[in-house]
């Protein structure tokens, strides 16, 4: 799989990015990562910068909780559902949707 990032704000204190995940021309994943919450910018309700007290909430418990040493946080799998979110410091930093064939 390729990655490539698209920004979508960025200051000298908000970063917000989309990754686009492609294989073989096809786009298999899409994950919005950063610190700054908008609206626009959720998914299911949940927005960059939520807890993980409203993802719970939202979404229930998860499948699988894995460190991630790259953002100093942890990522919550939720399969067989073909969602995972990255929180660091107990705030959503990534939201990422697979395609269930994907592969993850």
């Amino acid at each position: 799989m390729i990655a490539s990032a698209h920004r979508i704000a960025a200051t000298a204190d908000t970063h917000v990015y989309w990754v686009i995940g492609h294989r073989d021309d096809t786009i298999v994943s899409i994950q919005l990562t950063g610190n700054h919450s908008h609206p626009d910018l959720a998914f299911a309700t949940i927005q960059l910068n939520d807890s993980e007290e409203r993802v719970l909430a939202l979404l229930g418990p998860r499948a699988d909780i894995t460190a991630v040493r790259e953002v100093g946080g942890f990522l919550w799998d939720y399969r067989p559902f073909p969602i995972s979110i990255e929180f660091v410091h107990g705030r959503v930093y990534s939201i990422k949707v697979t395609a269930p064939d994907a592969g993850r």
